[in-house]
């Protein structure tokens, strides 16, 4: 398991043109390479509240390219994608799972 990083990424309110910014805490865990991202919350605001439950996420590769699915669905969603893209701008290349890695081996 890595240190915590902190990311921050736009998230969409009900498909309209509201955007608010987030920010998140993630680590990696590496036995079977996921992305537990928590204490999702506004960013810059001084009284933390979370305003989503945590999720693991994991990159994948899909059609010569890499998509950010859901450990326990395998499905990817708007969350997904904008918490995978912010995870991108981290320091090194996103760690690629196989899609059948169970990311609860390591926890």
């Amino acid at each position: 398991m890595d240190k915590p990083l902190k990311i921050v990424f736009d998230f969409n309110l009900d498909g309209s043109a509201r955007v608010i910014q987030l920010e998140a805490v993630v680590v990696l865990h590496h036995s079977a390479p996921h992305y537990r991202v928590s204490r999702i919350s506004r960013q810059g605001h001084i009284n933390y509240t979370e305003l989503l439950p945590e999720v693991d996420l994991k990159c994948v590769l899909a059609d010569g390219g890499h998509k950010w699915v859901h450990t326990d669905s395998g499905k990817e969603t708007y969350l997904s994608n904008v918490i995978g893209k912010a995870i991108e701008k981290l320091p090194g290349a996103p760690k690629i799972a196989r899609e059948s890695e169970d990311p609860d081996e390591d926890v």
